[in-house]
């Protein structure tokens, strides 16, 4: 088979605890850094790794939640553990000799049951002892008791200079980088959004809070070149499994962002829609929702929102 689609899907799964260089960026933090928390969520990533690097597909299922997902380098989402570990069957098959490494340079504990990690991922095979390196986002989620992946967004290989041309067409997003905060009557809605280690994708994290400042819910968005399409793409995943994709094009008047997306909550609903994100005022975008349907029938236009950019934190010497 040809390795190099497989392998651009394969090792951001590979989350093994490791110290080494990866093209010259620095170390990993060491063991001793990571808090209580963030070592829970370590201690399964070692053991994660053991798992495949044995080959043991059975033990490798119960590092996954049922519901999982995978979004591969070139769009591919892989729906469900099952269709992961076939992913996983069929590359121990075509790849003697396949070892994985990982390089986790951030593990953020966003609650005491939601984890995202952060880091670059290689692999080597017997034929090619050269390593093919990716970057990946993978949010884990604690469920009776023990941290799984529950979604794993993987970035193309930073190695690869043709990649590059990818964040020149999505230099437009700049804009949208940063915290933004959106007040509804029942919650605080945080939009964080920052690029990915190769400045391929724009990844964003949503967190509801209450009144009691604890997160209520979570979503993850990631935004980058579709080869497929030639367009800019996101793709959405809900902690509740609903998921989305849209298609993103420059407004032609002001600044900001049209999308045309489909969705599917989690009851199981397809709706569609028109959006768009006006940030033509400095620090804030407006967010409309129109033509959208549930089912295939009409539905009334979203309540406009507003984002307002959250600004730095201060020195405590210049508060």
């Amino acid at each position: 088979m040809n390795l190099r689609p497989f392998r651009n899907l394969i090792p951001i799964l590979i989350l093994q605890m490791s110290t080494s260089m990866v093209f010259g960026q620095p170390a990993a933090p060491a063991k001793s850094a990571w808090n209580d928390q963030q070592k829970q969520v370590v201690e399964a990533i070692d053991r994660y790794t053991l798992a495949f690097n044995k080959l043991d597909t059975k033990l490798l299922a119960s590092f996954f939640s049922d519901d999982a997902r995978l979004v591969g380098v070139d769009g591919a989402i892989f729906e469900g553990r099952d269709a992961i570990l076939g992913l996983f069957q069929e590359g121990f098959r075509g790849n003697p000799g396949l070892k994985m490494t990982n390089d986790v340079r951030n593990i953020r504990i966003l609650s005491d049951t939601v984890a995202i990690e952060e880091g670059f991922s290689s692999t080597t095979t017997e034929v090619d002892k050269k390593p093919s390196v990716v970057a990946y986002h993978v949010v884990h989620v604690k469920r009776d008791g023990h941290w799984v992946m529950f979604d794993i967004f993987e970035t193309a290989p930073v190695e690869d200079p043709s990649e590059n041309m990818h964040s020149e067409r999505l230099a437009g997003l700049d804009t949208i980088v940063g915290e933004w905060v959106e007040e509804t009557e029942s919650a605080t809605i945080r939009h964080s959004a920052r690029w990915s280690p190769s400045h391929n994708y724009l990844l964003i994290d949503y967190i509801a809070e209450t009144g009691t400042g604890k997160p209520k819910t979570i979503a993850t968005q990631r935004v980058g070149w579709d080869k497929k399409s030639k367009s800019i793409r996101s793709w959405l995943f809900e902690e509740d499994g609903g998921h989305g994709t849209a298609l993103w094009t420059p407004e032609t008047v002001g600044k900001g962002w049209k999308l045309r997306g489909e969705a599917v909550l989690s009851d199981g609903r397809v709706v569609t829609g028109t959006t768009v994100f006006d940030a033509s005022k400095s620090g804030q975008i407006t967010i409309r929702s129109y033509d959208r349907t549930a089912n295939g029938e009409a539905i009334e236009d979203a309540t406009i929102r507003l984002l307002v950019r959250k600004p730095p934190s201060l020195p405590a010497n210049k508060r």
